[in-house]
């Protein structure tokens, strides 16, 4: 045991006394594993627990930002405005339904899948590139700008576009959102408001002139009724007369000019020649009224006519 043959007591005593040191410091490094395995291990299942509720809280922040999404991509969609969104580079990133149907495409995958550029005109393809380069550039709102967008078959639809510029968290621009409504039906509307607002007016004006005709036509007319009588009743006089001159019987001078003097006191002729010269001349006075009023319908007379 001890390497000799014969060994003293004391190194029996010796070697127990090295196995006792052994033991204590073996039992105290154990003691110390133990507990810095029991802190490990309490370590290990926080890490755990909070790798799970990191795991739950992501599951719930990917699913809001899904809801988040998806109630964003919906509004857009639903907007009755076209809506689009391009990159720095000027290519077309994304839209909402209502461009989509304004492109002519099915559905929004071929705003990005497909050129949408090829759809507009070349003119109007320049046009939109320009303006869309001078907001990338200066980096400033257009808002509400009206013109017509012309597609390459030959339609034409009457917008009201804005661009606003897309910036990312540094404050850079990184690409551009378009807002385009069409306003074609809106410009029809105003078209025909216009011819119907042309039109009441014409009326306004016919009436006008009418109530301002009116009252000497209608003078006029009474006196025409009254001239026509005057004839009617003069040419009964000559009648009458002519009968007295030329009748075969003979009869004193006195008879036929009682009977003529009779036949102008029934038709009231020395009445009607005093209204006649004031009827004319109330006539004449209404047809230089009625010339007035429709030269000034035609406007100023050109120089030599």
């Amino acid at each position: 045991m001890f390497g000799i043959s014969k060994a003293a007591q004391w190194r029996s005593l010796e070697h127990g006394a090295w196995l006792l040191f052994e033991t204590a410091f073996l039992l105290l490094g154990i003691a110390q594993s133990r507990g810095h395995l029991w802190q490990l291990s309490a370590f290990q299942v926080a890490l755990s627990e909070e790798r799970d509720q990191l795991e739950v809280k992501v599951e719930e922040r990917v699913k809001e930002l899904k809801e988040q999404r998806s109630f964003l991509r919906s509004l857009v969609d639903h907007l009755p405005c076209a809506v689009f969104w391009k990159g720095r580079d000027l290519r077309y990133a994304g839209g909402n339904e209502a461009f989509a149907k304004l492109a002519g495409y099915e559905s929004t995958v071929g705003i990005v899948d497909q050129s949408v550029e090829s759809r507009w005109s070349s003119e109007q393809s320049a046009k939109l590139r320009q303006t869309q380069l001078e907001i990338l550039d200066c980096g400033e709102d257009q808002i509400n700008r009206e013109h017509t967008i012309e597609f390459a078959n030959g339609r034409q639809v009457d917008v009201l576009s804005s661009h606003v510029p897309l910036r990312d968290d540094e404050g850079e621009i990184a690409g551009l959102i378009g807002i385009l409504q069409d306003v074609s039906e809106l410009k029809l509307l105003q078209r025909q408001l216009a011819d119907v607002q042309q039109f009441v007016s014409m009326r306004q004006v016919g009436g006008t002139i009418a109530n301002e005709i009116y009252e000497p036509l209608l003078r006029a007319s009474g006196n025409f009724d009254f001239f026509k009588n005057c004839n009617e009743l003069l040419f009964e006089v000559v009648e009458s007369y002519r009968e007295l001159v030329f009748d075969e019987m003979k009869m004193s001078q006195e008879k036929r000019l009682r009977d003529l003097q009779l036949i102008l006191s029934d038709r009231r002729y020395d009445e009607l020649r005093e209204r006649a010269p004031v009827a004319i001349g109330e006539t004449a006075e209404v047809m230089h009224q009625v010339l007035e009023l429709v030269s000034a319908m035609k406007g100023p007379t050109p120089i030599g006519l």
